[in-house]
């Protein structure tokens, strides 16, 4: 029984985390698009000529 309670403590615990992880993803994806139409408002269409891919 002690054991079904310290896992279901523990998948709690990674849900909370998950959704940390989450909730930061989505609000550095919401600041990106919103800095991008600040910009394309001030100056009209920006090439982006610097791959900000992950390893390029």
């Amino acid at each position: 029984m002690s054991r079904d309670f310290h896992q279901h403590r523990a998948l709690a615990k990674d849900a909370l985390n998950n959704a940390r992880r989450y909730d930061i993803a989505i609000t550095g994806r919401r600041l990106g698009e919103s800095t991008l139409r600040v910009v394309r408002d001030r100056f009209g269409e920006v090439t982006n000529d610097i791959d900000l891919t992950e390893g390029g």
